[in-house]
């Protein structure tokens, strides 16, 4: 993998590419994929999706590329939170 390491959050927007896998820190301190794409689907062009491959259902959406990573941290921050809850 060529990608590069860094946090998601809302301050650092630039570095990020759409449609390339992008390592991501959870608040548990392990390292996530993060996949940004295109929505193909008529009527929703501009938007994007957005997913942790390593973690299922935790998924989001953007009306552009940084929204879209905005919200996948929040859902990623919220899936931890869930899952510890769970675990306890």
């Amino acid at each position: 993998m060529t990608d590069f390491v860094l946090t998601i959050d809302a301050r650092r927007v630039r570095g990020w590419i759409e449609g390339r896998r992008h390592i991501c820190v959870g608040a548990d301190g392990k390292h996530y994929t993060a996949v940004l794409e295109a929505e193909d689907t008529p009527g929703f062009e501009g938007v994007f999706n957005a997913r942790i491959e390593e973690l299922p259902g935790c998924v989001s959406y953007g009306e552009d590329l940084a929204t879209a990573r905005i919200n996948l941290r929040e859902a990623l921050d919220l899936y931890l939170e869930e899952d510890a809850a769970e675990q306890n």
